[in-house]
């Protein structure tokens, strides 16, 4: 069985090609491709109401699963929009040794790379047990993948690939390029509340209490953007803020006080910030916002200051 692993990364490389043209659905050709020579892929439509990817229109779900000699096991699953939506698949396999795991990375760099894709190392780490953890994330116009290399000290390497045509079906921890990227470009977790604010960006945050039952609560924010672009970060986070209930997730999770009806946000693009302190609450730069009965936020209009004497 030691003809398994390449046949299948080389089949990869020639329908990689495919995936450009968009002949049919993209993820739903890569998931066949690996798959490969074994048992074909079973897929079934399902509802709507049954998928696990929110948004899509006409599900389906493709699985196929063989077993190895030596007990190993290689599997895909596949969540498929037939309608256009967004679709999802995992390809898992256990190799036999760490030169065979080796050779399967390099294989679907080949294959991802002749397509564009660009390539960003996540790094390597160690994992309970001693286990070593590589992980890489390919990124393109239409297509993520992200894979999962993890090396046991006494036992068979795992590899685990994702693979997506939108970023936001992607699981969050495997979008590793996301820490530098800017804000701006990171895409919305489908499914969940609307958020303003990445809170791995949040630096700091201080309240001043106005009232018994209201409050000014200021939040450093790190938007990994150019202080020359600092139009468009108001731009975005003020559109984020106008959705009812944007700041939910911030006040479930403790980073803005529920009590809060005024709420400035102080840009940093990077992790250094003018220090929160107890001067005073703005300064040059912040973003000023009211809390509407609505449960949305829109910026506060203050009144200009009149000109200074000239006596």
């Amino acid at each position: 069985m030691r003809f398994v692993v390449l046949p299948a990364l080389l089949l990869a490389m020639h329908a990689l090609p495919c995936l450009g043209q968009k002949p049919g659905n993209p993820i739903l050709e890569l998931a066949r491709t690996w798959s490969g020579a074994g048992p074909a892929l079973k897929c079934q439509r399902i509802s709507a109401s049954a998928s696990d990817i929110p948004d899509q229109i006409d599900p389906q779900h493709c699985a196929w699963e063989t077993a190895r000699p030596g007990g190993l096991t290689e599997r895909v699953q596949a969540g498929v929009d037939l309608g256009g939506g967004p679709s999802l698949v995992f390809w898992e396999r256990f190799a036999r040794d760490d030169a065979d795991a080796a050779r399967v990375i390099d294989s679907l760099g080949i294959a991802l790379g002749s397509r564009g894709l660009r390539r960003h190392q996540c790094g390597t780490s160690t994992a309970p047990g001693g286990r070593r953890i590589r992980e890489i994330l390919w990124e393109g116009n239409d297509l993520l993948l992200f894979l999962m290399h993890a090396a046991p000290p006494d036992g068979v390497p795992h590899l685990m690939v994702v693979a997506s045509d939108d970023a936001a079906t992607m699981p969050k921890p495997t979008l590793c390029h996301l820490k530098s990227a800017p804000d701006a470009l990171v895409p919305r977790e489908r499914g969940s509340a609307p958020r303003a604010l990445r809170f791995d960006m949040v630096l700091g945050t201080v309240d001043f209490r106005h009232t018994v039952d209201s409050g000014l609560a200021i939040i450093h924010y790190r938007t990994n953007t150019p202080a020359r672009d600092s139009a468009s970060v108001r731009r975005v986070l003020t559109e984020r803020l106008a959705r009812r209930n944007s700041m939910l997730a911030a006040q479930s999770m403790g980073v803005m006080p529920s009590r809060t009806t005024r709420l400035i946000i102080r840009p940093c693009h990077t992790d250094s910030c003018p220090p929160l302190g107890n001067g005073p609450p703005t300064i040059a730069g912040d973003l000023d916002f009211t809390l509407r009965p609505d449960s949305s936020w829109t910026p506060t209009d203050r009144p200009p200051r009149p000109p200074r004497s000239s006596r």
